[in-house]
């Protein structure tokens, strides 16, 4: 496989399995641990050359964490929710 597609084949399935992920915690009501599928984009992107792509993979995940969280529709209380992704 060539380097340009050993780079960018893992980029490209890391931001799709970000997005994938992004989505769901969205739709999905508080109190559901969506946010332990966002290991998967980051697992996807230790399999890039450059370790800065992981750090950065690493800020958007704990990104959309938080967003995730203020998006999401009411389920459970706020105080176990923050508590369930803070762990």
């Amino acid at each position: 496989m060539s380097d340009w597609r050993r780079s960018v084949v893992p980029t490209l399935l890391a931001l799709l399995a970000l997005l994938g992920v992004f989505l769901l915690d969205w739709w999905t009501p508080l109190g559901y641990a969506v946010w332990i599928f966002y290991l998967v984009p980051l697992w996807l992107s230790a399999g890039l050359p450059s370790s800065r792509a992981i750090v950065a993979t690493a800020a958007v995940v704990s990104a959309f964490i938080v967003l995730g969280f203020y998006l999401s529709p009411p389920g459970i209380t706020v105080t176990y929710a923050i508590f369930n992704r803070a762990v």
